[in-house]
């Protein structure tokens, strides 16, 4: 990789005396896409919460730009690095048009201008709406929206963000197999650094250049699909058959086998 825009060193978190994430380290280069798949209860999660600033890691550090996350604000932080969690946990009544809205505040000046943010941003808007193809959801409600339309909305609000650090937690989950490849095809091409937990190996495959395979909060492999996506690798540590071919990209394709 390139020099990274995002690096995190020997990270631990543990909650009373239980190791969560134990010595785990990350680098991400601009314009390429890391992502981190392992069992549940491996600490993807934890991890990907402790690159969003959100939760403070027992030990190590992480960097943006050379820059210690400890050491900014909430908002320079909300300027450099764009989180979508797993579930939208959001329940106020807003029209999805806010939603996305809010991907703009930390580019103002107040964090409570939310109706003219979105007027003066009101292309930047339109524009991620189009791309994540929720245009027509617009002028929703968002109590209104579907699993599947939140996911693409709150999508929708990260791109708006314009951070040159994107993280997304299982990104895909509600949504169809189009909306899916969609989704991670537009964090593929963008400029952004890009941290994505998927469960999905073969999405980790065809989208992600670098993976790196966390179990028991450590991590057990790292690097490009075709050295780490094996036969051996998959059966030890998600207990599954399984059978790798190739696709005409050179990347492995699985097979699960019952």
């Amino acid at each position: 990789m390139s020099t990274a825009l995002l690096q995190a060193n020997n990270l631990h978190w543990s909650i009373n005396g239980r190791n969560i994430v134990n010595d785990v380290s990350i680098s991400v280069a601009p314009g390429t896409m890391l992502g981190i798949v392992g069992p549940n209860g491996s600490g993807k999660t934890s991890l990907l919460r402790m690159l969003a600033g959100l939760n403070s890691p027992s030990s190590g550090e992480v960097q943006i730009s050379g820059s210690a996350l400890s050491s900014l604000r909430r908002k320079e932080i909300a300027r450099r690095l764009a989180y979508v969690e797993q579930i939208a946990h959001t329940e106020m009544d807003l029209k999805v048009r806010d939603v996305v809205g809010l991907g703009r505040l930390p580019h103002h000046r107040s964090w409570h201008s939310l109706p003219a943010v979105c007027a003066a941003d009101a292309p930047i808007i339109d524009e991620v709406a189009a791309h994540t193809g929720i245009s027509e959801l617009l002028d929703r409600s968002w109590t209104q929206l579907s699993g599947g339309e939140r996911q693409r909305a709150q999508i929708a609000r990260a791109l708006a963000q314009d951070t040159p650090v994107i993280l997304l937690d299982e990104p895909t989950n509600h949504l169809d197999i189009s909306h899916q490849l969609d989704i991670l095809r537009l964090v593929q091409e963008s400029e952004a650094a890009a941290v994505v937990v998927l469960h999905d190996l073969n999405l980790a495959s065809m989208f992600c250049d670098h993976i790196h395979v966390m179990r028991d909060g450590r991590t057990v492999a790292e690097g490009a699909p075709d050295s780490v996506l094996n036969q051996d690798l998959i059966a030890d540590v998600f207990s599954v058959s399984s059978v790798i071919s190739e696709t005409e990209s050179g990347r492995p394709a699985i097979r699960y086998l019952l």
